[in-house]
């Protein structure tokens, strides 16, 4: 069992809602699944094909935000992932644009839902056989639960191994790591509530100046005796050099999405919480996005407080402030 020890950003981070969607549907659970592979190999492969230093200079640091090149490894299982990375900064935007990606995959089911009261649902065209031995064509519903991450991030020793296993009844090697990190990063997780990624001050305290612009302490109090942070992902949406009037509308399609998803579950206690603290992340990372690359918090928070007079919901019942 081979080991390399070094001190890493190392992030956990799991499906929100995974267990809900086992129990309900193994079909949407899998396809659950499908989506987070298909988005994880785009990633990975897009790093080969297309490596940081193939773009144009001009383009290069928004092609090293949506790309995966920090992470050192990326270490699935079932619905949860263990990332490890050198460089803080470069990981921690990295991780949350994968979590921006992962959700913005299929964010027009949610945008534009057949069934308001269960925006997961789509409806897609089919061929089946009718009775007499025909082919016909049908109108299939289907489930697209969406791929929300939940995940804690932590700095420090980290171990790399390389484990025996058995797959398909035969010897194999697997991937696997372990140390403090790794068990901080799996205890901080279950933190809040909430599609969010949240670290601590070790992970802070070397992030650099670009990086800190998409972060913010937590707004709420939780047992953890330490500060603790999170990374705003729905900023990702925006492209800060482009400027405010091309960008800021970008941040409506998650806003929407989000709000959609929780329109069914107002009457549900404990899920409802889930979607107000997504509709919380959201308003918030565009109005840090704005006051940090802009500077214009004030007419931000005023879009976004018509915006949300306009689907009959008040902000402030949202954002806490």
């Amino acid at each position: 069992m081979g080991s390399n020890n070094t001190n890493k950003l190392v992030a956990y981070i799991d499906v929100l809602g995974f267990s809900n969607a086992i129990n309900q549907n193994i079909d949407d659970a899998i396809s659950v699944l499908t989506r987070f592979n298909t988005i994880s190999t785009q990633s990975i492969v897009g790093k080969k094909l297309h490596p940081i230093s193939s773009y144009p200079p001009i383009l290069q640091d928004l092609a090293t935000r949506t790309s995966v090149d920090s992470f050192d490894s990326f270490i699935p299982f079932s619905d949860s992932v263990f990332i490890s990375a050198d460089d803080c900064s470069k990981g921690l935007i990295q991780i949350a644009n994968f979590a921006y990606e992962s959700f913005r995959f299929n964010i027009n089911v949610y945008l534009h839902p057949d069934n308001i009261l269960d925006p997961t649902t789509s409806k897609s065209i089919g061929i089946a056989v009718n009775d007499q031995g025909k082919p016909i064509i049908r109108n299939l519903a289907t489930h697209e639960p969406p791929v929300l991450f939940r995940g804690g991030a932590s700095y420090g020793e980290a171990y790399h191994l390389e484990m025996s296993a058995i797959h398909d009844g035969e010897y194999s090697r697997v991937k696997s790591i372990t140390g403090k990190a790794v068990v901080n990063a799996v205890r901080l997780e279950g933190k809040v509530k909430g599609p969010r990624i949240i670290f601590s001050g070790d992970v802070y305290n070397m992030l650099d100046k670009n990086t800190l612009n998409y972060c913010r302490p937590i707004p709420e109090k939780t047992d953890d005796e330490n500060a603790l942070y999170e990374i705003l992902w729905p900023a990702l949406t925006f492209i800060p050099e482009n400027g405010y009037i091309s960008e800021f509308c970008k941040i409506y399609d998650i806003l929407d999405a989000a709000i959609n998803l929780w329109i069914p579950y107002r009457n549900n206690a404990e899920i409802v919480k889930q979607y107000e603290s997504f509709i919380e992340l959201t308003l918030a990372s565009a109005i840090q996005v704005a006051d940090k690359y802009w500077n214009i918090k004030g007419p931000a928070f005023a879009l976004l407080e018509r915006h949300m007079i306009e689907r009959n919901l008040n902000l402030k019942d949202f954002i806490i402030l």
